[in-house]
């Protein structure tokens, strides 16, 4: 057994953070400790953390830190340096594991040790219950995709020696796993879905600014595929804002698309 360490990266999350807190709890793995990182909330997440940590962590295994930061992937690389895992994964605030067997059943197995990433499948939440599962497989950065983060389980070492670029703000994931395979890290696909993600996060909902990002990205790594211009970006928030049921059709025919 690997010791694994969850973070989870948190600002004003009052409405969310229960639930991603309880549902790592949850997790029957037993070599695994909790990072949460706050960025400074104004609202009542901090509170909330240490009423869950109170009632629920009865293994002590809640480290609950509270610094200022420069955003996301600034907070993530942060966390990442307070880690004592061999593994780390991110389960954000909103974000939840699919259920409480995910690291259980990852890691009943060995690795190779050339092994650096391990990623799985997602489950996207739509509205209320509905939602569906997000497939990935080796190609799909390459075709100006991404791995879903709270999916991935990356080595502590990695994290350190390769952070996220902060210059990017939505999309330094993307960019951090194309890095590392530039550099010949070798990744291995688990077939399980590892997450469910909420879709309200900033990649889901700044459109423009994700393109911005994207183009960067394709021009740094010098990939071939379709750009979108950031027309269609705002296009596509107005749509989410006032017409949700058009872009749930049509994220689920693409990830039809997309099955392998």
């Amino acid at each position: 057994m690997c010791k694994v360490s969850v973070i989870t990266i948190a600002y004003n999350a009052e409405k969310y953070i229960e639930e991603t807190m309880l549902s790592v709890i949850a997790q029957k793995y037993n070599d695994f400790e909790y990072i949460i990182k706050d960025g400074g909330s104004s609202d009542d997440t901090n509170n909330i953390v240490q009423d869950v940590k109170k009632r629920y962590d009865k293994k002590n295994i809640i480290r609950h830190i509270t610094t200022r930061d420069k955003g996301i992937y600034s907070a993530m690389n942060e966390a990442a340096n307070y880690a004592s895992g061999e593994w780390v994964v991110f389960m954000n605030a909103g974000d939840t594991f699919y259920d409480q067997n995910v690291l259980l059943n990852i890691f009943s197995r060995q690795y190779d040790n050339e092994i650096g990433v391990l990623y799985g499948h997602v489950l996207w939440k739509l509205t209320g219950n509905r939602g569906f599962v997000q497939t990935y497989n080796e190609n799909t950065m390459k075709k100006g995709g991404s791995l879903c983060h709270q999916s991935v389980l990356e080595k502590r070492e990695l994290l350190i020696q390769k952070p996220f670029d902060i210059n990017l703000k939505i999309l330094a994931d993307r960019e951090h796993f194309l890095q590392l395979q530039s550099d010949g890290i070798k990744f291995q696909r688990i077939n399980m879905i590892v997450a469910k993600e909420d879709r309200n996060g900033i990649s889901s909902v700044n459109y423009p600014q994700f393109y911005r990002e994207a183009t960067i990205i394709s021009d740094r790594y010098n990939l071939k595929y379709k750009r979108k211009n950031i027309l269609i970006g705002r296009i596509k928030m107005f749509i989410k804002m006032f017409i949700p049921q058009i872009e749930e059709v049509a994220m689920i025919r693409n990830a039809l698309k997309k099955i392998d």
